[in-house]
């Protein structure tokens, strides 16, 4: 795992009985960045006699059954508990298998639901989207303050497009882009206000539900609707106390009232 990564993660990991290697921050055609280095150790694990089994690289980055697991269980998991009054899905996108298989689902339901992709500050998504460039100005070589994407912001953003969100690219009707400001200023509202712990990924979702919600608000009264609805894929908050970022549940709806 990338070494800027917040301690919690890993040392959850280590005890828990894993080994761990923290490696530094490198784009993907770097032989050494985490993916293309997992994928390494578990080839030299299958191919060392002296180990028991063998290593599986899980791929989570392109593998089908990413966005399929989202699509058959978090899609329709919302479905069920909204009662299918859902007017938005906001999700952010690291493998881009959420935002992907929970937009085929409801989508096939829900043909007037928008889906809008959550991208923190650095990241090229929302450029892709918006766009269909897969840029960001921050990435500007001497702009950069890490080697990913410039951001807090931890498990979202990412400056490649996956197979996972390519799935379910077309799906995704806007982009909103959140800065680290928003986002810190969202979590600090949340568990001062709410008493509602969540992490980073989770405030970037949270500030667009209110920013959409703030929109529909007029067009949701005149259609005589009492409330509107948004979904909010979030992380447990445990993982990452040191990086300032949230979460109660594994996954959290916003109920906007």
């Amino acid at each position: 795992m990338p070494n800027d990564m917040a301690i919690e993660k890993s040392d959850l990991l280590l005890k828990l009985g894993a080994e761990v290697e923290r490696v530094r921050p490198a784009p993907i055609v770097d032989q050494n960045q985490f993916v293309n280095l997992a994928r390494t150790r578990a080839k030299e694990h299958t191919d060392n006699p002296d180990k028991p089994g063998r290593g599986l690289f899980a791929d989570q980055f392109e593998t089908e059954a990413n966005w399929r697991a989202h699509y058959t269980s978090t899609g329709p998991e919302i479905y069920e508990q909204t009662g299918g009054f859902v007017d938005a899905f906001v999700s952010g996108a690291g493998t881009g298998g959420t935002i992907s298989g929970v937009a085929l689902f409801l989508k096939s339901k829900l043909p007037d639901l928008k889906v809008v992709l959550a991208d923190p500050q650095g990241s090229g998504l929302f450029n892709k989207v918006k766009y269909g460039v897969m840029f960001d100005p921050k990435e500007r070589e001497g702009t950069r303050r890490r080697q990913q994407v410039d951001t807090i912001v931890e498990g979202i953003g990412i400056n490649r497009v996956t197979h996972n969100f390519e799935i379910g690219r077309e799906l995704v009707d806007d982009a909103v882009r959140v800065t680290d400001e928003q986002a810190i200023g969202m979590a600090r509202w949340l568990v001062e206000n709410d008493g509602i712990f969540v992490g980073s990924s989770s405030a970037v979702n949270c500030k667009i539900c209110w920013h959409l919600h703030s929109r529909r608000r007029a067009n949701v009264r005149r259609r005589g609707r009492h409330e509107t609805r948004e979904a909010a894929w979030s992380r447990p908050s445990h993982r990452h106390h040191t990086m300032r970022q949230v979460s109660v549940h594994q996954f959290m709806l916003i109920l906007m009232i």
